[in-house]
């Protein structure tokens, strides 16, 4: 079998396209309610609420409703029901939620230990691990399960695979970038300079009108163009990952063992790495106080800044300073 054999990128793209085109009605109606959640987050952020970050609720919505489009525009894809109507789409949808996230929350834990050791393995298993999603919706293959399978559809088209995901976050920087660009030249920015006067005004959630109407549109072209384009070129990569399955030699029981293996060590890792860094930040918080109100001047008013941050966390802290 040759290994160059994958459908280059630019098919890959084009495909992604035509679908997109054809189908933009009903894959719009699938992102819609993300981009509704997330114009609510922004305006939640907007005039003189003293909320530190976007409300609990749309933040949720938004993240629930995000996975439920994906899932759907996947499982319509894989199934080639993508013109079905949208009711029966999310129904079917909603009942992978939970083992979905379950098998997510695993990959992320993964990435985390493999990133922690270096950050050469920590790419390798990325790309490896790339088609998890598109395994468990189409080959119905949960958890481990799905990690292993994915890992069996990409090791022998690893640099292809490689090539593929790094063109198409090139196309996507280059589209959100030139996005950036327009809107900065019509006097509009969804990236607000942050000096001190700004970090104060960015914890007490006054965000400006030019800023939030930016920040729409910025997530309007990515959640309606971008995210759901981004899926179809994956799908497209995973159909012909699959197309070349038959052909490619089984990982025997001894291997499958080891994979395992290594990956539950990865994740083991990720998990101790995640606490590690939880208690690391908020020593590393605690203690940037106690040094900075021992100075007067700007780090004070920093101080200050970051007290009023620190006092719309979840968790009271009650912070004296000396006069």
């Amino acid at each position: 079998m040759s290994k160059d054999s994958l459908v280059s990128s630019l098919e890959l793209l084009r495909t992604a396209l035509h679908i997109y085109r054809v189908n933009v009605s009903r894959v719009g109606a699938l992102f819609v309610v993300p981009f509704i959640f997330a114009s609510l987050m922004f305006i939640s952020t907007s005039g003189s609420s003293r909320t530190m970050f976007p409300s609990v609720g749309f933040s949720l919505a938004l993240g629930l409703s995000s996975l439920l489009a994906g899932l759907g525009l996947i499982t319509t894809l894989a199934t080639n029901t993508i013109g079905e109507r949208l009711l029966p789409t999310l129904t079917r949808s909603y009942s992978h939620i939970l083992p979905l996230a379950l098998t997510l929350l695993l990959t992320l834990f993964i990435f985390l230990g493999s990133f922690s050791l270096l950050i050469f393995p920590g790419l390798i298993i990325t790309v490896l691990l790339s088609q998890t999603v598109f395994v468990f919706v189409a080959d119905e293959k949960h958890g481990m399960e799905a990690l292993l399978y994915s890992w069996q559809l990409v090791r022998d088209h690893f640099w292809g695979v490689c090539a593929r995901l790094l063109f198409l976050w090139a196309i996507t920087i280059m589209v959100m970038g030139a996005l950036t660009i327009l809107l900065s030249l019509f006097g509009l920015s969804s990236f607000p300079t942050l000096g001190l006067q700004e970090l104060g005004a960015l914890a007490r959630a006054e965000v400006s009108v030019h800023t939030l109407f930016a920040s729409i549109i910025f997530s309007a072209v990515k959640l309606l163009v971008v995210t759901p384009l981004s899926i179809v070129f994956l799908f497209e990569l995973y159909h012909s990952l699959k197309s070349h399955a038959a052909t490619t030699p089984q990982l025997t029981p001894e291997s499958l063992q080891k994979r395992r293996t290594m990956l539950v060590t990865l994740g083991v890792i990720g998990i101790c790495s995640a606490l590690v860094f939880i208690i690391f930040s908020r020593v590393l918080f605690n203690y940037t106080f106690s040094v900075l109100e021992l100075f007067p001047g700007p780090s004070r008013d920093f101080v200050h800044i970051l007290t009023e941050i620190r006092s719309l966390t979840p968790q009271p802290v009650q912070v004296h300073f000396t006069r």
